[in-house]
């Protein structure tokens, strides 16, 4: 009881904070927001390089500068150079998901790509990128934080279209209990997904990273339509570079990772880097999560099963041996010689709580019991009633249907891109609030 006590206090301090902090949080953009994007112009063309950022990284590729950038396919010919501390070099580039077009979606026009530097050991605050000595274009360079040894973050892929409050605070709670933070990247949430946002923010758990849109280009060309999912892949591979944690992990806000006999992630993980010095990552196998549909009263959590469910795995990796992280595993490891490592299952699993799952009958459940799940209910509860105080918002579930149809025919319009191609379904379904460029995070042209 004492203990639900202070954790009461903390989260009205929490909340405090929060009212303070809302107005800074760079949630107060209307649905307006995407039309104006959409209608920006700029000189935007054929051969137009969108530049991210760049990083000096002192972890795995060290001492060189890491640049993410965005590009139709480069050719083999193109010359991109640097100039850092009065020297001109050349800069190497290679696609992100390791060929151009990408394999997976080969209509995608435009691509995540890193440039890589020479080794540089005395480290410029801005550098000038330059092509086919016409174009140039002078940007900061970013150096990570101190690395927190022990600590863990996770990275959230581009949100888009998001709703879905009472999942969202979920998540939250049940990776409380592994005692992480968070780097989110978002570009289009529903006002009620952004009040949970802002209250996690609040107690110090959410890095939050505005995810922007490309600008069309004078002629009418919109880049945006041939670009994968907002370009996640390149959202995964700044999350790596971003994160001061000695370990990252990379998962949607419907997943969570469950370690069996109730061990913490950490007390799981680090003996087995630390006995392996050749392990560079650590995949979990996916199982599906049921629990009922959730809503303001969670009444679903204590009945949690779990059962087998064939997806693609999902990774835990230590930043200084990753070179390109990918959705599901590490793509390249740095040096190539580090490894991944498949965990079993019997130690630990990857429980995906999809909306559709519960919608279904599923065969040969499991009751989720090694884990406090009333004490996830309270937790999730009383965040609801913090955010929300006694009226929850409604959950939208139409919202999701909408989602799920239009994805589902993306192979035929070409290339993934819902927050076009769902726009005029989506855009009436909730209050949306669309994320702008920020100081952090934002496009140049080269």
């Amino acid at each position: 009881m004492k203990v639900r006590k202070v954790y009461l206090l903390c989260c009205l301090i929490g909340l405090l904070i929060l009212y303070i902090q809302v107005w800074t949080f760079g949630f107060r953009v209307s649905k307006h927001y995407l039309m104006e994007q959409l209608s920006e112009e700029s000189r935007t063309n054929f051969s137009s390089i969108f530049i991210y950022r760049a990083y000096y990284d002192d972890r795995a590729v060290k001492n060189t500068i890491r640049i993410l950038a965005i590009s139709k396919c480069l050719k083999k010919e193109t010359k991109l150079r640097m100039k850092a501390n009065g020297m001109i070099t050349r800069l190497k580039f290679q696609p992100v998901e390791g060929g151009c077009p990408w394999a997976w979606a080969k209509k995608c026009e435009w691509n995540a790509y890193e440039f890589l530097s020479v080794k540089i050991f005395h480290v410029p605050d801005q550098i000038e990128i330059m092509m086919d000595g016409d174009r140039s274009v002078i940007i900061d360079v970013e150096r990570r934080v101190e690395v927190g040894k022990g600590e863990i973050q996770v990275c959230v892929p581009p949100l888009y279209w998001y709703h879905d409050w009472s999942r969202l605070i979920l998540f939250f709670e049940l990776w409380r209990k592994h005692n992480v933070t968070f780097i989110m990247y978002a570009n289009s949430i529903s006002t009620s997904a952004a009040r949970v946002i802002e209250y996690y923010n609040a107690q110090g758990l959410v890095q939050l990273v505005n995810w922007p849109m490309l600008p069309s280009s004078a002629n009418g060309e919109d880049p945006n339509a041939g670009l994968y999912r907002l370009s996640h892949s390149l959202a995964h591979n700044d999350c790596a570079l971003r994160m001061g944690a000695e370990y990252g992990v990379l998962l949607d806000v419907d997943e969570f990772i469950h370690i069996s006999n109730n061990l913490s992630l950490l007390d799981y993980i680090q003996p087995c880097f630390d006995k392996e010095s050749k392990l560079g990552s650590l995949m979990f196998k996916h199982f599906g999560l049921k629990m009922g549909h959730l809503n303001g009263s969670f009444d679903g959590i204590v009945n949690a099963e779990y059962f087998t469910n064939d997806r693609p795995t999902k990774t835990v990796f230590k930043p200084e041996s990753v070179r390109f992280l990918s959705t599901h595993w590490v793509f390249v490891h740095e040096p190539p010689s580090m490894r991944k490592k498949k965990v079993s299952e019997s130690d630990g699993r990857l429980l995906h709580y999809r909306m559709n799952f519960d919608d279904n009958e599923q065969k040969n459940t499991t009751r989720l019991r090694d884990i406090d799940l009333d004490d996830i209910q309270w937790r999730a509860r009383e965040a609801a009633r913090n955010i929300f105080g006694d009226e929850m918002p409604p959950t939208r579930s139409e919202a999701s249907n909408i989602i799920e149809k239009c994805n589902s025919k993306w192979r035929s319009q070409g290339c993934k891109v819902p927050l076009l191609h769902c726009r005029k379904d989506l855009e009436d379904a909730d209050d949306w609030v669309f994320l702008p460029p920020t100081d952090d995070s934002f496009y140049r042209l080269l």
